[in-house]
């Protein structure tokens, strides 16, 4: 029983350290505009954060400044179904050999029901946003490579 209590002791800064830290400004931002959310993942994308979680089997993301302002809101939608008009946005625009990653529909405090696509290539992951229309409306840089 010492011996256990001996790794745990070791192993809780280890666990403190790998979880993601969230400002506060970020976490009473997310509460006051989702207090229905229940079981949320925090991930930090670029210098921005994402919190993650599930209504009726479908995911939820929601990114905020660091300082707490809302980007947007997405809601997963399987990359195989986008329209016509969203593929054919991302050739035009020089993405059609680029990985995607994620996509869904989105509202931002600019737009209203958005595609939301992230695409990857080399180092480079961007947030790509659409009109139904497949024009690009927004492009932000979530990571770039070493």
């Amino acid at each position: 029983m010492r011996m256990l209590a001996f790794f745990m002791a070791l192993l809780m800064p280890l666990l403190v350290f790998s979880q993601k830290e969230v400002p506060g400004a970020v976490k009473a931002a997310f509460i006051k505009k989702y207090p229905e959310a229940k079981k949320v993942k925090w991930e930090k994308r670029g210098h921005n954060y994402e919190a993650e979680y599930r209504i009726k089997k479908k995911e939820i993301e929601v990114v905020f400044t660091p300082d707490g302002n809302w980007m947007y809101t997405a809601t997963e939608l399987d990359r195989r179904k986008l329209p016509a008009q969203i593929v054919n946005g991302l050739r035009t625009q020089g993405f059609s050999d680029w990985k995607l990653d994620e996509a869904g529909i989105a509202d931002t405090p600019l737009y209203n029901q958005v595609y939301i696509v992230e695409a990857e290539k080399d180092k480079l992951s961007y947030d790509l946003f659409f009109d139904k229309e497949g024009k690009l409306l927004q492009k932000h840089l979530v990571k770039e490579g070493k």
